[in-house]
């Protein structure tokens, strides 16, 4: 639940903003466009965010492959190896 907050629901905001600005600025046939570009901005917000959950979940305890695989089946990742996926920005080892 908290991942689709964090994550999900921003995404669908910047996509939704894109499309309105699109609209609002240039009117109906800019609503793709701006679409468009708030997908973009929303595959930016996902790709960093998706990491920075999957930490959050590990301190609370939660097991890596089982966050995995519930993250997978309700459509926050996607699968492990998947072209997708490699698109998360990796996040540095603190020290």
């Amino acid at each position: 639940m908290y991942g689709h907050l964090v994550v999900n629901l921003p995404v669908l905001l910047i996509m939704g903003l894109g499309s309105y600005l699109g609209y609002a600025l240039k009117g109906s046939a800019w609503t793709l466009v701006g679409f468009f570009f708030g997908v973009i901005l929303a595959w930016l917000w996902w790709s960093a965010a998706v990491p920075r959950w999957r930490e959050w979940a590990m301190t609370r305890g939660a097991d890596e492959e089982q966050t995995q695989e519930l993250g997978v089946r309700s459509g926050l990742v996607w699968p492990k190896g998947s072209m997708f996926e490699k698109t998360e920005f990796k996040i540095r080892n603190k020290k």
